[in-house]
Order: C-alpha cells, then sequence, then structure tokens
C-alpha cells in the first residue's frame, strides 16, 4: 500500500463495512490507517470523514456521526452520497427536518441517487405526507425500475390512509401473495376478540392505529 495515499485503505474500509453484518473492527483498523497518512501528509480527505460517519453511526454514536459527514460535505459539497449519507445520521439523531433539507440536496445533486428518493419518501412518510411520500417513493421507482420492495412502501402509504384497495394491489406487487393482505374493520371489543381467538398465532402492533 502507498504510505502516502489513504485511498487504498479507505478502499478497505468501504468492503468491510459492505458485509453483513459489517466487519467494524476491521473497518476501523483500516481507517486508522488512513488516518495515520493523512497526519503525516498534511491531508484532509473527504472519504475519511465519510468513513468516520459511517462507522460512527453503526456503532449509534450520532453526534459524531454528524459531525463527520458535515466535515465531508464541506470538503466535497457537490457530492450527493456525503448529503445522503448526513441526512441518514441526522434522521438517526431525530434532527427530521435537518435531514430533509439533506436528502434533497442529495437529489439536486444527483437525482439518480435512488436510496435517497427513498429515504426522502420515509421522512414524509413518517409525517404523514401521504401524498409527498408516494411521489418521492415514484421517483425511486423510476430510478430503480427492477426492485419491486418499494411496491411495499407505496402499500404502506395507502395503507395508513386506508385506502385498502390500493394498498391491497401495491403489496401484491411488492410480492405478496393475492389475498395475503387484507384489511379488517373493527372496534376495540372486535380487536380483542379478534386477538384472543386460538387460531391467532401472533399479533403485531405497527403503530398505525387510527
Amino acid at each position: 500500500l502507498d504510505t502516502a495515499d489513504p485511498r487504498a485503505h479507505l478502499e478497505m474500509v468501504a468492503s468491510f463495512m459492505k458485509r453483513t453484518p459489517p466487519a467494524l473492527e476491521e473497518a476501523k483498523k483500516s481507517l486508522g490507517a488512513a488516518v495515520d497518512i493523512e497526519t503525516a501528509n498534511a491531508l484532509r480527505v473527504a472519504d475519511a470523514r465519510h468513513w468516520e460517519a459511517r462507522i460512527a453511526l453503526a456503532e449509534r454514536r450520532l453526534a459524531d456521526a454528524v459531525a463527520a459527514m458535515r466535515s465531508a460535505c464541506e470538503l466535497e459539497p457537490r457530492n450527493a452520497r456525503h448529503h445522503f449519507w448526513l441526512g441518514k445520521a441526522l434522521e438517526a439523531n431525530q434532527s427530521l427536518y435537518e435531514a430533509v433539507t439533506s436528502y434533497e440536496k442529495a437529489i439536486e445533486l444527483n437525482s439518480r441517487l435512488a436510496e435517497a428518493h427513498r429515504a426522502l419518501g420515509w421522512t414524509a412518510l413518517d409525517r404523514h405526507q401521504f401524498d409527498k411520500a408516494r411521489k418521492a417513493f415514484e421517483a425511486y421507482r423510476a430510478v430503480a425500475p427492477l426492485d419491486m420492495s418499494i411496491w411495499g412502501d407505496i402499500g404502506l402509504s395507502f395503507a395508513r390512509q386506508n385506502r385498502d384497495t390500493e394498498a391491497a394491489r401495491a403489496f401484491e406487487k411488492a410480492g405478496a401473495p393475492r389475498g395475503l393482505v387484507c384489511a379488517l374493520h373493527l372496534d376495540h371489543p372486535g380487536a380483542e376478540k379478534l386477538a384472543a381467538d386460538a387460531r391467532i398465532d401472533h399479533v403485531v402492533f405497527t403503530g398505525s392505529v387510527l
């Protein structure tokens, strides 16, 4: 490895972080080597800050993640991926409106960054802005037409509006067998009776209750 160039070490960080689950200890060692090269050569490398932030986010050190990704954005202000990951860090840190701004900036810089459209859609869904959410999900679908999982997101946006027929169609497009997803309109006693039925094996509370 070039002792004056941190890029090879940063590529190793990226490969470790792409594993499932991420190989954090190995990633941190490679990042440390890259940072040592930075220090020795008086460099400031945006990708080093990016991966510092990604590791911090994986370890739930949210303030560190936000600070490092802000530095990456300052060093490379036209890098859409830095802005996208700043949005992820901000969202994890409960700074939703700042996250929206970062996702929108990422899309402004690269309208084909599919994950930024999807993330923007989820921020809208969390705020019950259903039409805005679906617009973002459709933008994701236009960029990544082979990823049918986005129909699950679209289906959820309809389900949260009690638009059950449209939700069921969307879930089927996501891969759910026909008839698997259905809506039951129940009052509290009816829901209690259904949950207590011996034929019901498991009940999950999703939070989508009106």
